[in-house]
């Protein structure tokens, strides 16, 4: 009996580990997951985090980390490449490197700049803006937020849509093919900002959705851009998805507690209204 083969076009995220499972790897497991895209995992680093910040931050060995790589390189139809946290400027090299491949030099590279945790201590060691310049040049898309972009352009924390339009193209013209600058930060309304060469600006604009569950949207929206991606849409498209997706996983964690909700920021909810709502035996213990 023949054995239908049928091979599936996989997403690589490279990222830390969350214990926590509301950013890194995790976050980009669940959102591949809840798109219904396979995702494989490369770890940079291991993190001592909850919902209450980030403490403690322990760097994989770039050896380590391009060994994890190049194994799954083997037997795996990578499509799509994410990157999420880098420890150091050792793991950028690393990368810069291993993006020379055949393999992975034909395929987008979503690059996110988790430079600080939005509570705790920082994830990067050293000067992101001169570390980061040969691997955000190569990279399809970049997504920054309001204080990345600052540290990656040396300016101000944009305020306005003029401020982030200049960023968004100082970082344009320094490095990438395309660059999404998150303003989800600002104060008045979430702004998200799409710049391409050629094409006129595009603004993505929302109300702020009202939750504490917050941790790991910045991990959730590349790495589904990315899955989109891998499902087959162009860039432009696959970014109103991932917004779209992204908003809409933060609307659900409104009715759930995960963490220290009083303190804390919980985790943003990935999936859809349970198929299975609970019963009243679910509650029940031996």
């Amino acid at each position: 009996m023949s054995i239908v083969q049928n091979p599936q076009p996989v997403l690589l995220s490279i990222a830390g580990s969350d214990p926590s499972a509301g950013a890194g790897i995790q976050a980009d497991l669940k959102t591949a997951a809840a798109l219904q895209v396979y995702a494989v995992t490369a770890v940079s680093a291991l993190t001592v985090q909850n919902s209450l910040g980030v403490t403690e931050v322990h760097p994989v060995p770039p050896a380590v980390l391009r060994a994890q790589i190049e194994s799954l390189l083997v037997d795996h139809q990578i499509a799509c490449v994410k990157v999420g946290m880098l420890a150091d400027p050792s793991q950028v090299a690393c990368l810069n490197a291993l993006r020379q491949q055949p393999v992975l030099a034909r395929v987008p590279w979503i690059v996110d700049t988790p430079l600080r945790a939005s509570a705790g201590c920082p994830l990067f060691a050293g000067a992101p803006d001169q570390a980061y310049a040969r691997l955000l040049a190569g990279a399809t898309l970049i997504t920054p937020n309001l204080q990345e972009a600052a540290q990656l352009t040396g300016q101000a924390v944009a305020r306005d849509d003029n401020d982030m339009l200049v960023q968004a193209t100082t970082l344009l013209q320094q490095s990438a093919q395309a660059v999404l600058l998150k303003g989800g930060h600002r104060a008045d309304q979430a702004v998200d900002l799409l710049l391409q060469p050629g094409a006129a600006p595009v603004w993505f604009r929302a109300p702020l959705i009202n939750t504490r569950n917050s941790h790991g949207t910045g991990c959730t929206l590349a790495s589904a851009i990315a899955a989109f991606l891998v499902r087959g849409q162009p860039l432009a498209r696959a970014v109103a998805s991932a917004i779209t997706f992204q908003r809409a996983c933060l609307a659900r964690s409104k009715h759930y507690a995960i963490g220290d909700f009083d303190a804390g920021k919980g985790p943003l909810w990935h999936f859809p209204d349970p198929l299975y709502p609970r019963e009243e035996h679910d509650e029940q213990h031996d």
